[in-house]
C-alpha cells in the first residue's frame, strides 16, 4: 500500500513569504477579517436576544396574577395576588360595604423572569433608553409585569442591522485587500520566474522544452493565482469567523447553564475534518500529475505549430492530430480524477454536518433544552459551517497550489549555469585582440571543442568553416558567454570574459544568425531592438545599408508594417536583411555573421556584402560560413574538424596546402559547375 502523501507546508510558507512587501494591505485585510468575525458575534447575540423575547414571552410561570377589578362606580382597581380568592380577601372591606367587584381581566405574571428582564433592559445604553422613553415616548417594559415591550424588538433589530452591515463591509474589504495581495504575489512570482529563465544559459534552453517552460510560467502560476488570491482571504477571515462562533457558543452555553451541550459540540466538531484527511493525499497526487500533463500538451502544441510547414509537406496532419489527442485525453482523465476527489470534499463535509446536526437535535431534546436556545445554537452552528466548508475548499486549493509551486520553485532554485562574478567589470570598448587559449567544451558528455587556440586582432575579418557539427557556432557562442568554457580561457584585450559583466560583453558583439528571429511587431521595432533611443535617421540609414528600404517602400505602412509572428509576413531574404540592419544599427566593434547571407539571392547578397565590407573598417568581423565564396576575402580562415582547428590561413594559403579546405572548395565548385 502506498504511503499517503502529505502537504509540503514549507513550500506553501515559502510561497506566502512573497506577501511581505505588501504587509500594509495584508494587515488591512486581516483587520477587516476581525471586523467580520466581531460582527458575527454581535449578530448571534442579538439574534439570540430577539428569539428569546419572541419565543420565550409566552412561556411564563404562573406564580402571581394581575387582577383588574371594576368597582360599581366603573373605576378599575388592579392588584397582584396569587388567585381570585386572595383578590376578594384583599378587597373584603370594600365588599363588606356593599361594593361589588367584577373581574375584567387576568394577566399572568412570571415573577421569576422579572429580574432577568430588568437586567436585559439595563444593558441597553442609557442614551438609547432616554431617546426611546423620553423623546419617542416608548415604554421598554410593562410597568406592572416588567415584561419587555415591542420597543425592545426595535432595538434588537437595529443592532442586528448594524451587525449585518458591518459583516457585509468587513467581508468586502477583507476579500478586496486579500485578492489584491494574492494577485500581486502571483504577478511577482511570474516575473521572477520569467527573469530566471531569461538569465539561464543557452545550454539550459536547448535542453528544456519551450512548451514546458510556457506551461510553468502560465498554467502553474495561473493555478496559484486562482488559489492563493482566494486562500489568503479565507485563511484570514474563516478562522476568525469560526472563533467568533465558538466564542458565542461558549458564552451562550455558560450563560444558560448548557455545559453538557457545550462539551457535546466541541467533541463533535472534529468530524468535519474527516473528509480532508480521507481525500487530501489522493488529491495532491493527481493535481501534480495533471500539471505535468498540461506541460506535455503545451509541448506537443508548440512543437507541432512551429513545424506546421514540415507537417503539411509530409502529410502528417492526421498523425499529429492523433498525437495531440492522446496527450489531451490523458490530461482530461487526470483532471477528472483530480476533480473527483476535489468535488467529493464538499458533499462529504455536508453529509457529516447533517448527521451531526440530527444527533445534536436529538441530544438537545433529551436534555430538555428549550426551542429558543436550540434555535440560537443552531443558527450559530450554521454560521460556522460556511467558513468550515471554505476551509475544506482551501485544503483542496492548497494541495493544488503546493503542487504548482513545487514545479515553479524547481526552476527558481536552479543555479545559473553561467554566473557573473560579483567583482566583474565593464569593458567599454574593444581595442586590441580576442584570444582563445586551450578552449575545450563538452555537450551531453560529448566533447565538441578540443584545445582550440586562436588569436583575432582588432579590425580583422576572420572566418570559421567546416562541416556541420565541427564546432564553428559553439566557438562564437562561447565568445558571448551563451555557453561557459569548460577548460581554457577566452580573453578580450587580455581580460578573461568571465571577469567582464555579461551586459558589457554582449554590448561589444552584434549577431546576425543563420535562423533569423523577428518579433511580432513593426519593422522599425525589430531593427531598433536592443538599441535604446535609436533615432529615425539612424534606423533609416541602417535600413539603406542592409537594403531593407528596397522592399519596405513597397509597403503602405512603411516601417510600421507588422512582420507577423516570427516574421512570417516577410520572405526569407527580407527577414535576413532586417536582421542585418539590426546589427548595423547596434554598431558593435565585433560583428558575428552566422551564415548571414545564406537566405539571400545573388543580387541581394552582393548588395549586403558591400554593406558588410563598409562596416569592416575599424571593426572585427567573425563569419561562420558554409558557402566558402562569401569568406574567401577573409584575413584568416579557420577550418574546423571534429572540434579541432585543422587548418588556418588565407584563402590562397589554404588552397596551396591542398588539405581539408581545398577539398571543401573543390567540392562546392564542382556542384556549381554541374
Amino acid at each position: 500500500m502506498s504511503k499517503k502523501k502529505k502537504i509540503n507546508w514549507a513550500i506553501y510558507v515559502r510561497l506566502l513569504s512573497y506577501v511581505k512587501p505588501y504587509k500594509g494591505k495584508l494587515i488591512l485585510g486581516i483587520f477587516f477579517g476581525f471586523v467580520t468575525g466581531g460582527s458575527i458575534f454581535g449578530l448571534l447575540t442579538q439574534t439570540a436576544s430577539v428569539m428569546g423575547q419572541v419565543v420565550g414571552s409566552d412561556k411564563q410561570v404562573q406564580s402571581v396574577s394581575r387582577y383588574t377589578l371594576e368597582k360599581p362606580d366603573k373605576s378599575n382597581v388592579e392588584i397582584m395576588v396569587e388567585n381570585r380568592k386572595n383578590a376578594d380577601d384583599e378587597y373584603e372591606e370594600q365588599i363588606s360595604q356593599g361594593e361589588q367587584l367584577e373581574v375584567i381581566s387576568v394577566v399572568t405574571v412570571d415573577q421569576s423572569k422579572r429580574k432577568e428582564w430588568d437586567a436585559k433592559v439595563a444593558k441597553i445604553p442609557a442614551f438609547l433608553r432616554d431617546l426611546l422613553e423620553q423623546k419617542c415616548g416608548l415604554e421598554l417594559q410593562d410597568p406592572i409585569t416588567g415584561e419587555p415591550t415591542g420597543a425592545i424588538l426595535i432595538i434588537g433589530a437595529f443592532f442586528l442591522m448594524i451587525a449585518l452591515m458591518l459583516k457585509s463591509a468587513g467581508t468586502f474589504f477583507n476579500r478586496y485587500f486579500m485578492r489584491w495581495v494574492g494577485l500581486r504575489v502571483v504577478a511577482d512570482l511570474r516575473a521572477k520566474l520569467f527573469g530566471k529563465l531569461m538569465n539561464q544559459s543557452m545550454e539550459f534552453h536547448n535542453s528544456e522544452e519551450v512548451g514546458e517552460m510556457m506551461s510553468r510560467c502560465q498554467n502553474d502560476t495561473g493555478t496559484i493565482q486562482s488559489a492563493i488570491s482566494e486562500n489568503i482571504g479565507q485563511l484570514t477571515r474563516s478562522p476568525i469567523e469560526i472563533l467568533s462562533v465558538v466564542g458565542f457558543i461558549t458564552w451562550f452555553s455558560i450563560e444558560n447553564d448548557l455545559t453538557g451541550i457545550l462539551i457535546f459540540l466541541f467533541l463533535g466538531m472534529p468530524v468535519f475534518l474527516l473528509p480532508i484527511f480521507a481525500l487530501g493525499g489522493r488529491l495532491k497526487k493527481y493535481a501534480k500529475k495533471t500539471m505535468e500533463q498540461i506541460g506535455n500538451v503545451m509541448v506537443r502544441m508548440q512543437e507541432t505549430l512551429s513545424c506546421v510547414r514540415l507537417v503539411k509537406a509530409y502529410n502528417m496532419e492526421t498523425y499529429e492530430k492523433d498525437r495531440f489527442d492522446n496527450s489531451n485525453n490523458r490530461f482530461f482523465k487526470l483532471t477528472m480524477k483530480s476533480k473527483r476527489y476535489e468535488l467529493l470534499l464538499a458533499p462529504m463535509t455536508e453529509a457529516a454536518a447533517v448527521c451531526f446536526a440530527v444527533i445534536f437535535l436529538i441530544y438537545s431534546v433529551v436534555e430538555g433544552v428549550t426551542f429558543d436556545k436550540i434555535a440560537a445554537l443552531g443558527i450559530a452552528a450554521n454560521l460556522a459551517y460556511k467558513p468550515f466548508k471554505s476551509l475544506t475548499k482551501i485544503q483542496a486549493n492548497i494541495i493544488k497550489t503546493v503542487a504548482a509551486a513545487e514545479r515553479i520553485f524547481e526552476y527558481l532554485d536552479m543555479d545559473y549555469e553561467i554566473k557573473e562574478k560579483p567583482q566583474a567589470k565593464a569593458l567599454p570598448t574593444f581595442q586590441k585582440e580576442i584570444t582563445f587559449r586551450d578552449v575545450c567544451f563538452s555537450y551531453d558528455g560529448q566533447q565538441t571543442l578540443k584545445n582550440v587556440n586562436i588569436t583575432i586582432p582588432k579590425g580583422n575579418f576572420v572566418a570559421f568553416v567546416g562541416e556541420a557539427g565541427s564546432g564553428k557556432t559553439t566557438l562564437v557562442n562561447m565568445l558571448a558567454r551563451f555557453y561557459d568554457i569548460h577548460e581554457g580561457s577566452i580573453a578580450i584585450d587580455g581580460v578573461d570574459i568571465r571577469d567582464i559583466r555579461n551586459d558589457s560583453l554582449r554590448n561589444l558583439i552584434g549577431f546576425v544568425d543563420q535562423v533569423t528571429t523577428l518579433f511580432n511587431d513593426s519593422v522599425k521595432y525589430n531593427i531598433a531592438y536592443g538599441v535604446e533611443g535609436a533615432s529615425d535617421e539612424a534606423i533609416d540609414q541602417a535600413s539603406k545599408q542592409a537594403d531593407v528600404t528596397g522592399f519596405i517602400n513597397d509597403k503602405e505602412e512603411g516601417f510600421k508594417f507588422n512582420v507577423g509572428t516570427g516574421g512570417t509576413k516577410l520572405s526569407g531574404g527580407q527577414r535576413q536583411r532586417v536582421a542585418i540592419a539590426r546589427a548595423i544599427l547596434k554598431n558593435p566593434p565585433i560583428l558575428v555573421l552566422d551564415e548571414a547571407t545564406s537566405a539571400l539571392d545573388n543580387v541581394t547578397e552582393q548588395l549586403v556584402q558591400q554593406a558588410i565590407n563598409e562596416l569592416m573598417t575599424d571593426r572585427t568581423v567573425i563569419a561562420i560560413a558554409h558557402r566558402l565564396s562569401t569568406v574567401k576575402d577573409a584575413d584568416c580562415i579557420y577550418v574546423m574538424d571534429k572540434g579541432y582547428v585543422a587548418e588556418y590561413g588565407s584563402h590562397e594559403d589554404l588552397l596551396a596546402q591542398n588539405g581539408l579546405y581545398a577539398r571543401l572548395w573543390n567540392t562546392q565548385f564542382k556542384e556549381q559547375d554541374q
